[in-house]
């Protein structure tokens, strides 16, 4: 697949099958994360790959009780829907995906932010030329930054986590959603 065709064919899959990405295709989408640009040749990132369903369900649940305490705090109309999104028992925040990359830095500059999701947009790439489906879950950020997660997760105190992106076999086709017109405010 071409580059072109893989950025505009990207999409967000909430959906997936029971079946585990190999080592080696895991592997590969790492590596092409550490190909991205990278402010002042830092590379600053650092990955944790959970595959274990257990342990996937178990933060679900976690994040959801996070959500459900923090929607409570500050219960809004628009929230108010995501709610009873969380509520509903089956829901599970990773879509059942089957493959959950976290990318971890220590931020020692006001460019690691940036490094991360460079990177993450190299998986996100790479995983659509593979036919492999993706979605970044920043709800999962807030539980993972927490220590009992970083803890458990062998991530050190001093970083941080950026990106969670699950990764796995869509279930069904996605459509092309149509995006708004560049905006550009000015063109001289």
């Amino acid at each position: 697949m071409k580059a072109i065709d893989a950025i505009y064919e990207r999409q967000s899959v909430r959906d997936y099958t029971a079946e585990k990405l190999d080592e080696s295709t895991v592997f590969d989408l790492v590596n092409a994360a550490i190909h991205a640009p990278t402010a002042m040749d830092e590379e600053p990132w650092a990955f944790v790959i959970i595959q274990d369903k257990t342990l996937l369900n178990r933060m679900s649940d976690n994040a959801k009780k996070l959500m459900q305490s923090g929607f409570e705090a500050n219960l809004t109309q628009g929230n108010k829907l995501q709610q009873e999104h969380f509520l509903v028992p089956e829901f599970n925040v990773f879509y059942n995906a089957t493959t959950l990359i976290v990318i971890c830095a220590k931020p020692v500059s006001d460019f690691v932010s940036a490094d991360c999701w460079l990177a993450t947009q190299n998986i996100l790439l790479a995983a659509t030329a593979r036919k492999i489906g993706s979605c970044v879950i920043g709800l999962a950020v807030q539980i993972l930054n927490t220590p009992k997660w970083k803890q458990e997760l062998g991530i050190a105190e001093d970083m941080s986590v950026f990106v969670p992106i699950i990764l796995g076999f869509p279930s069904k086709e996605t459509s092309i959603k149509p995006r708004k017109p560049a905006n550009i405010l000015t063109w001289k």
